[in-house]
């Protein structure tokens, strides 16, 4: 169990680095940490470089992701980490990251892959989520929301091969059209 903990730290240092990376391109006034866990309103990420103002929410917290109690068009930036299989409905998770960004805000997400190395070697460490996602099909998935595609990335640790990388991480800009659903 030493070696799983140690391969899950080394993907989530990764996985932080490059979505701190994204935030710090995009140069966000407002960011939007959902998923962010019990962290007392502080961000599941050191985001103190950015110059951003953070509001983080949790589940934990009180706020479901799925009727964010945020003013429409609020947030420049929100980062969904490893929130979406967790969801009862992704689908109204997806139109609240859209309802609070701004025009053409970002969302930087990410979820852990069906095809994931870890799913099939360590098939009991996958038991809380309810849905999870295809790379084939994510992306056409959140695209329907109203989001456009600029930015797709796996990690997990360099000797695996991308099919088999355990997270899948994307930015979408957010599209000027009314969501359609």
């Amino acid at each position: 169990m030493e070696t799983l903990k140690f391969l899950e730290n080394s993907r989530k240092r990764k996985l932080r680095k490059a979505i701190l990376e994204d935030v710090d391109q995009f140069n966000p006034r407002y960011v939007l940490d959902n998923g962010a866990g019990p962290l007392n309103g502080k961000g599941s990420f050191d985001y103190s470089l950015t110059g951003a103002k953070i509001t983080a929410c949790d589940i934990l917290g009180g706020i479901n992701s799925e009727k964010l109690p945020y003013n429409d068009s609020q947030f420049d930036l929100v980062v969904s980490a490893g929130v979406l299989q967790y969801l009862d409905n992704p689908d109204k998770a997806l139109q609240e990251c859209w309802r609070v960004l701004r025009e053409n805000g970002i969302l930087i997400l990410t979820t852990f892959n069906i095809n994931s190395w870890m799913k099939v070697f360590f098939p009991s460490t996958w038991k809380l989520e309810k849905k999870m996602f295809n790379p084939n099909y994510i992306v056409k998935y959140i695209e329907q929301f109203n989001f456009k595609l600029i930015k797709e990335a796996r990690y997990d640790l360099s000797f695996i091969p991308k099919k088999y990388k355990s997270e899948l991480c994307y930015v979408f800009q957010k599209r000027k059209e009314e969501i359609l659903k």
